[in-house]
């Protein structure tokens, strides 16, 4: 696939430097025509020949307009073809596992989350955000991080495949879906906000009246005054009169100018995301729900949202310089007022539907490309047991293919334990989350790293990493025994079932307490008919094995060669009998 965003990126590079050379052609003719214009000008005004000067603007104006739109048009797509190979060069990022300049959700990080944290679901140090995230609106970002760490319904994640399935046949769709909101990225600096739909008091009767009448009255009164040869001070009537019934609405407006200067903007860019969804056809159920909302009730989003943004180009123009003039005479804010309070009652209930479901699609989008990037993963299966994990070759998509080991597993049955012993560093930890982060991406309705994956609906609970607390006066092992509250507790009060992952148990104590203490969370965790894994270097909680039928041994192992280790990273059945420790100490200079 490198081979082919590679492609893609050298295309967009092509095209970009072909409209780069067209816009400054553009330019040139622009400002050649200006200038021949500007002489041609001064020349038929010393000749005074006044009818070819008014035939000259008539013929400059509309052509100068003309080349100024195809200007924006040339530079509109140039930018789309520049964010479109970046688009190609991050996938190939992806794909070689550079992550620093990938978007890792920190804002979603959540150390009190059942699982997100210790599986590394966000982050800016190789998380799976930065791996799957397509988004390029805060909508988006929230819908994909919410999938990532909720558990939705079978239902769900097998409608969410279905539609990822047909966006995968379409791949460019998806790639220009993505670069059209990029530009929404790079037009408010990479902080893509919410739309605001503002509240402004609705005009009265006679503020109303107020905005058609005083202009008439201004208009009649200056005729008056010219033809009668009358003050024109008299003109100031109808402009005070204007001026006080407008005063509060003006002032209302101004607060809110301040408030929407990168509005425009914005809504230029939803206007095109709505559009493609308007004029796209699917053949899936749920990309045509989403489509729906936006053609409710014959409204086209895109078109309201055109009117939106064309309202507040007007609000944006309240800065120029001659604004007080013409607003004094015409009453422009009261009318104003009047446009926001219409589209507000016909479209302000609807925003947030549209919003919520450009979510959706963004988060569809980001799933469907990491499965057109990674066309070996495979869509999991849901299994209808309370617990059941089956994988062929699962590896952790975080980890290069050139360097990832997979490996075969399966788990199934109330109150079944995997309990994992093994030597230092010999991939007991990254199995665990090997597996805790797939069935993540197979809950967000994605592809997994495996040739074959079929998982049930669980809870997921893990305790990885837990680490001291300075301000709340916390050890590590105190932490640790917290997070095993939180997971006793989640299986007393939650029906659903709970898959547990705990690595390293109860390492911050003693051989003997632990030991003690460890073997009766085993016991406790299978009374509550929860399932998981368990990863220890307590070699004698094996034994727990030959009398309970529902433990199951396995380890990882490593071998030493002239003094050198050796890891195989492969899952095998029964305790671990090889240990490196003094090894490992030996390298650093201990004197074993």
């Amino acid at each position: 696939m490198i081979d082919s965003f590679k492609h893609k990126a050298n295309e967009a590079a092509l095209r970009k430097t072909e409209l780069e050379k067209k816009s400054r052609n553009i330019a040139i003719v622009r400002v050649c025509l200006f200038i021949f214009f500007i002489c041609g000008i001064i020349f038929f005004a010393n000749s005074k020949m006044l009818a070819l000067i008014y035939i000259s603007i008539a013929a400059f104006m509309p052509t100068f307009i003309l080349l100024l739109k195809f200007h924006q048009r040339t530079k509109a797509k140039k930018s789309f073809y520049h964010h479109l190979e970046n688009l190609n060069q991050r996938e190939i990022s992806r794909l070689e596992h550079k992550f620093n300049d990938l978007d890792g959700g920190t804002e979603f990080i959540n150390t009190n989350h059942n699982y997100s944290s210790d599986l590394d679901i966000f982050g800016d140090k190789s998380s799976l955000f930065q791996l799957i995230n397509h988004t390029t609106t805060i909508h988006g970002r929230k819908t994909l991080a919410k999938w990532l760490d909720n558990i939705p319904s079978k239902e769900t994640i097998t409608s969410r495949q279905r539609a990822i399935k047909e966006l995968c046949k379409q791949e460019d769709w998806c790639q220009k879906f993505e670069t059209i909101g990029l530009s929404l990225s790079e037009k408010l600096k990479n902080k893509s906000k919410n739309i605001k739909v503002a509240n402004i008091d609705k005009l009265s009767k006679w503020e109303k009246l107020a905005s058609y009448i005083m202009p008439i009255s201004f208009l009649l009164t200056s005729l008056l005054c010219f033809s009668l040869d009358l003050s024109f001070y008299l003109v100031l009537i109808p402009v005070s009169i204007l001026f006080f019934t407008m005063k509060k609405k003006s002032m209302q407006l101004a607060d809110l100018s301040k408030t929407i200067e990168e509005e425009h903007k914005q809504l230029e860019v939803y206007e095109k995301l709505f559009d493609e969804i308007e004029k796209k056809s699917f053949d899936e159920e749920y990309l045509n729900q989403i489509k729906a909302h936006f053609t409710k009730d014959n409204i086209k989003a895109s078109i309201a949202i055109k009117q939106l943004k064309n309202i507040v180009y007007l609000l944006n123009n309240r800065a120029n310089a001659f604004f007080p003039i013409f607003n004094f005479i015409f009453g422009l804010d009261l009318h104003y007022v009047s446009y926001l309070n219409q589209w507000n009652e016909r479209y302000a209930q609807s925003i947030d539907s549209w919003l919520s479901k450009i979510g959706e699609m963004e988060s569809l989008n980001s799933l469907a490309q990491n499965a057109i990037a990674n066309p070996n993963q495979c869509y999991p299966k849901i299994n209808d047991n309370r617990y059941f994990i089956s994988s062929s070759q699962l590896g952790h998509p975080l980890i290069a293919s050139s360097s990832r080991v997979s490996n075969d597993f399966q788990l199934n049955g109330d109150g079944k334990l995997a309990l994992i012993t093994g030597s230092n560093m010999s991939g007991k930890s990254t199995f665990l989350r090997t597996i805790g982060i797939n069935i993540a991406m197979a809950y967000a309705g994605g592809t997994v790293c495996a040739k074959a994956f079929e998982v049930s609906i669980m809870n997921l609970f893990t305790s990885m990493r837990t680490n001291d607390n300075l301000e709340e006066n916390t050890s590590s092992f105190y932490a640790e025994l917290k997070r095993i509250e939180s997971l006793i507790n989640q299986i007393k009060n939650d029906q659903m079932p709970t898959l547990f992952m705990l690595d390293e148990i109860l390492k911050g104590t003693n051989s003997a307490d632990r030991h003690k203490g460890a073997k009766a969370l085993i016991l406790q965790l299978h009374e509550g008919n929860s399932s998981g894994f368990i990863s220890t270097h307590d070699l004698a909680l094996g034994e727990l094995a030959i009398d309970n039928h529902y433990i199951d041994n396995y380890h990882f192992s490593s071998d030493i060669d002239n003094d050198k280790l050796h890891f195989d990273y492969k899952i095998k059945k029964g305790v671990c009998e090889s240990f490196n420790a003094s090894v490992l100490m030996k390298q650093i200079g201990i004197k074993i």
